[in-house]
């Protein structure tokens, strides 16, 4: 990493630029950093999510399983979006970099091991959707928010697919209420 003065000087560098990291986001709460990536390491692969603290002169990271490995592993993923406040991290990640295939899966970090967080294959994607609707959707360019009180909101280009009339595109913005998303 580079931490710049305002000046864009670089005072300090601890790395080179990592070949392997792609689909960057940043989240930060209070004096901690979060760095979400896609780490395309052939032997590795998979969405991570850096821990690092911020002091006046440097970022220290963290080197715990949950901060250096991906929490997923094996999911090639185009796109990752994280959020974090008071002290609580999630990541949301698109698992294919084609809108008409991609779908959002969402995780939650609890304690020292990511969970899925709410319904996965997001927007839906499930049989009991498409029985009444008759068709699929699907979900690309997922983003994740929180807001002042704590609630959970991401949102995503749905895509719709196989059996519907080409009606329903466009973004889509979901809220986390009792173990699933609602549409708003």
């Amino acid at each position: 990493y580079a931490l710049y003065k305002a000046s864009f000087n670089d005072p300090k560098k601890d790395m080179s630029i990592r070949a392997d990291m792609s689909s960057i986001d940043i989240a930060v709460d209070s004096s901690t950093l979060y760095l979400g990536y896609s780490n395309r390491a052939t032997e590795n692969y998979g969405p991570v999510v850096m821990k690092g603290t911020i002091n006046s002169n440097n970022i220290s990271f963290s080197s715990a399983s949950e901060f250096s490995q991906p929490f997923t592993e094996g999911k090639l993923i185009h796109g990752i979006s994280i959020a974090a406040k008071g002290g609580k991290v999630y990541a949301i990640i698109d698992d294919n970099s084609r809108v008409n295939m991609a779908q959002s899966h969402t995780y939650r970090l609890d304690g020292t091991s990511w969970k899925v967080y709410g319904e996965n294959e997001l927007p839906y994607f499930k049989v009991t959707f498409y029985n009444s609707h008759k068709y699929y959707l699907r979900g690309y360019a997922p983003d994740i928010a929180v807001d002042s009180d704590g609630k959970v909101y991401i949102s995503m280009l749905a895509w719709e697919n196989a059996g519907g009339r080409d009606a329903n595109f466009g973004p889509l913005v979901m809220k986390y209420v009792a173990d699933s998303w609602t549409v708003h």
